[in-house]
């Protein structure tokens, strides 16, 4: 399974980036999970939904959420099939 963070740093750059550039950067993602997907590697994976619960803090407090800061925020996985983390390159 791999995990996918947003990250505050991933946003800025992508916010500084034009139209092409980040068509560019989209079209390494679909060229790579296309590769993973042809090799019959490629299970599964979904962007995780921004709507939920939070738990916070040492004491665990729910909250309404997602009110957390970008750098901690999951945005998404895939499930693959691999011996190790060079298989999918």
């Amino acid at each position: 399974m791999l995990v996918f963070r947003s990250s505050v740093q991933n946003e800025e750059v992508f916010a500084k980036q034009s139209p092409e550039q980040l068509q560019a950067e989209l079209a390494k993602w679909n060229t790579w999970m296309a590769g993973i997907a042809q090799q019959g590697k490629l299970i599964g994976g979904q962007p995780l939904n921004p709507q939920g619960k939070v738990l916070k803090g040492t004491s665990k407090k729910l909250t309404d959420g997602p009110f957390i800061e970008g750098k901690d925020m999951v945005g998404g996985y895939l499930l693959i099939k691999a011996t190790d983390v060079n298989d999918c390159r």
